[in-house]
């Protein structure tokens, strides 16, 4: 009780509009406009995916690498990418190739720099065309093996039509992405009885 006369004080005040008690500018400034708000948010989600999506592995330090193990179920398939660049080391089945590659878009990735794939079997080269189909994929390593397999043709097809530059892994070769660099310690031998 303010008043003199003990009752409560009748104030003649308007009572806030909502946007001006939270502060909200964007409903203040489209108040009755709802095609121009569903446009302007649309607009920005639009800038931020793209910006997300050219930024890619932006959010990766300087000296700094991020791992990946993709899940391609009975397969291998990993990659390391740091803030210049990303190195893909096998690329699973046939089977699991789409997943792959919607698993490496959503962790950023949109450039392979270096591919590895460490032997032609199906488990390990299977992915590898749809990889090189659906993303950039600069160069690429394998072993001086060949398998008779639709996988390993799809793979050869797919490094053609899209001029990767392909190399036979040779130990003490050396390959740089940025300051990453990894070196080809085999094979050994100039011949092996398995290709695993």
């Amino acid at each position: 009780m303010n008043s003199k006369n003990g009752k409560k004080p009748v104030g003649t005040a308007k009572k806030p509009k909502p946007e001006a008690l939270t502060g909200d500018l964007f409903a203040a400034v489209f108040k009755g406009h709802k095609r121009a708000a569903a446009a302007t948010i649309a607009a920005v989600l639009v800038i931020a995916v793209i910006a997300a999506w050219l930024c890619g592995r932006s959010g990766i330090a300087e000296g700094e690498a991020v791992f990946y193990f993709f899940n391609v179920g009975q397969g291998d398939a990993a990659a390391v990418v740091t803030s210049e660049g990303c190195i893909l080391i096998d690329a699973g089945t046939n089977d699991a190739e789409d997943e792959l590659c919607r698993q490496m878009r959503r962790a950023g990735i949109r450039r392979i720099d270096l591919a590895v794939l460490t032997h032609p079997h199906e488990d390990h080269i299977g992915g590898a065309s749809e990889v090189i189909e659906s993303l950039e994929v600069v160069n690429l390593i394998m072993p001086d093996a060949v398998s008779s397999s639709a996988a390993f043709s799809r793979l050869l097809d797919s490094v053609e039509k899209k001029g990767v530059d392909a190399h036979i892994a040779a130990p003490g070769d050396t390959y740089s992405v940025g300051d990453l660099q990894i070196e080809i310690l085999s094979p050994l031998d100039e011949s092996y009885e398995s290709t695993n």
